[in-house]
């Protein structure tokens, strides 16, 4: 394996000190490599043998070991004032020259390690709050970091604000940004004025309940394609942010979780989406106080083929949704789930002869209750290849509203659940079905 470039190892058992995996690493050929499930002291073995044995430094470009199994210390004792260190993972920059990206779990402190102006992506820890390491590191285009200097703190302690400095004004490349501890981080980013805002192409939000400011979320994303928003708050004292970003021109998918906004969240929430063109993918799950859709030209958004609208009260009660979205030209899959409000739904969106609903060609529909509500969803999507229902109260008598007369796939799932025979004699009219899955307790 003279050529061998890219390598993935699962689970893998080596010799105990290290040789054979000392010898894979050293492959001067190799540039990419995963390893799944190393043991700690194995893969410090390896880091030993590299600077001892061999007359070469690794030639490894891309590091992920962000699965490593370490040793389970009995004797932790959490109310401890002198608590054990973690032990130390060895990656030296010695033994690894070339690395420019590196995935470590983020409980380590390599930062020190690794730190170089040749690195561009970093995942792992930090030992300093103030991420003294970003100094030697200003070319970064991705990085999730924890600070790990108080070792009584399991999950690390915040970044403190001249991390966040280095962070807004010393990364001229950023290019993604994660929230792992880092509050002050986000939101000085985020800020209206952060010069590195206008760099980022992926932003993800989604490890916890971080309190944004609602400047933050009014901050120009132009180059940003993939945005994923979950469990962020706002304090209370604050306005409610005026929009959700700006100048999204650039924006493919979206996806938004757990907001915590309320009613004050006003009508003009959503009026960025005017400017996303390219955008394809919405989902929005859990977002009870966002308003709808109402503002938005659904014309605009020629590329939008999927959307997901979960347990969003407002945004599905909205009839200014509903014709947003049937206005859209290329919608083409669209997954629903609210117990109420469906028949605004109905009307301002499933009927017949609708030019949108009418090019639907995939739907999923969860926690209907009623099938009545069902059929006229039904009644209005002949263009349907699949059909999904998960947790509905059906009986299965809807299914004769079915008009998609090319329906390839359905399928039925939830325990309270249960199809009557009528309702299977009903489906023997869809000639063109390939794939049925019914739930057990169906006749």
């Amino acid at each position: 394996m003279r050529s061998l470039h890219t390598l993935t190892l699962y689970d893998a058992h080596f010799d105990r000190n290290g040789a054979n995996l000392a010898a894979i690493v050293a492959m001067p050929s190799l540039r990419r490599l995963c390893i799944d499930g190393v043991a700690f002291k194995a893969w410090n073995r390896v880091a030993v043998r590299l600077r001892k044995e061999f007359k070469r430094p690794s030639a490894i470009v891309a590091l992920d070991l962000s699965s490593i199994h370490t040793p389970i210390d009995r004797d932790f004792d959490p109310f401890d004032p002198h608590p054990r260190p973690e032990p130390r993972l060895l990656v030296p920059r010695s033994a690894f020259p070339n690395l420019r990206h590196v995935a470590v779990e983020r409980r380590f402190a390599i930062a020190d390690q690794l730190a170089s102006p040749e690195l561009e992506t970093f995942i792992g820890g930090t030992a300093s709050a103030d991420f003294v390491e970003l100094d030697r590191m200003p070319n970064l285009r991705h990085f999730e970091a924890e600070c790990l200097c108080d070792p009584q703190e399991e999950d690390g302690i915040e970044f403190n604000a001249a991390a966040a400095a280095r962070v807004s004004n010393g990364l001229p490349r950023l290019e993604s940004l994660a929230n792992s501890n880092t509050e002050d981080v986000v939101n000085n980013v985020l800020r209206l004025s952060g010069p590195n805002a206008a760099t980022l192409k992926f932003v993800d939000l989604t490890s916890g309940f971080v309190p944004v400011t609602a400047v933050a979320l009014d901050a120009a994303l132009p180059n940003a394609t993939v945005i994923q928003v979950g469990g962020l708050t706002y304090p209370s004292a604050e306005a409610a942010p005026r929009q959700f970003f700006r100048s999204l021109s650039s924006l493919r998918f979206m996806h938004l979780e757990d907001f915590d906004g309320d009613s004050k969240l006003p009508a003009t929430f959503w009026d960025s989406l005017n400017e996303a063109a390219h955008l394809e993918g919405l989902w929005l799950r859990s977002c009870s106080g966002v308003p709808g859709l109402g503002r938005v030209d659904g014309r605009r958004l020629r590329s939008l083929r999927k959307i997901a609208i979960h347990d969003s009260r407002a945004m599905f009660a909205s009839a200014g949704t509903w014709r947003c979205l049937a206005a859209l030209p290329a919608l083409e899959s669209l997954s629903l789930r609210q117990p109420e409000s469906w028949q605004t739904a109905v009307d301002g969106f499933f009927q017949p002869g609708g030019r949108c609903a009418s090019r639907l060609q995939s739907l999923e529909l969860a926690d209907i209750t009623s099938d009545g509500c069902v059929a006229s969803v039904l009644r209005g999507t002949p263009g349907l290849r699949s059909l999904t229902f998960r947790d509905c109260a059906v009986d299965g008598s809807c299914f004769h509203a079915i008009c998609a007369t090319g329906l390839h796939d359905l399928v039925v799932e939830g325990d309270a659940t249960a199809i009557k025979p009528a309702g299977v004699n009903h489906l023997a009219a869809l000639r063109e079905l390939r794939h049925v899955a019914l739930p057990t307790r169906s006749a």
